[in-house]
């Protein structure tokens, strides 16, 4: 006769850190858009601090609500990205400005012309 073992579940404690996706660190400049709100202007400069596959993290002078929606348009090296993400968290910061953790819904990358003069010339000219 087989010996049985307990079937008593062991507890797992998951010590995964927040931020477990791997993140390039900024700061980066930035132009963030609240898609939600109508605010009275386009866009407000900022940086984007670092960014993952999934998510974004950046600082505004306002804070904003979770779950709105922003668009945020950036520069890393010769890439221009354009990221659609949704407000996770929202942490006031000692000086007065709203830390925002988001969640990337959308993503586009466009190559940037800067630094290559001849391509820039030819597309120019036609």
């Amino acid at each position: 006769m087989p010996i049985l073992r307990s079937q008593t579940a062991l507890k797992v404690h998951q010590t995964t850190e927040r931020r477990s996706v791997p993140r390039i660190k900024g700061p980066f400049p930035a132009v963030a858009l609240d898609v939600a709100a109508c605010k009275e202007t386009l866009g407000v400069r900022t940086v984007v601090e670092d960014l993952s596959a999934d998510g974004f993290y950046l600082r505004l002078a306002y804070p904003v609500q979770e779950r709105e929606e922003l668009l945020i348009i950036t520069q890393i090296s010769q890439a221009i990205l354009i990221l659609r993400g949704e407000v996770c968290r929202v942490e006031e910061q000692k000086d007065g400005t709203y830390g925002l953790a988001g969640r990337i819904t959308r993503h586009q990358i466009f190559s940037s012309l800067t630094g290559d003069s001849q391509l820039e010339r030819k597309i120019l000219r036609s």
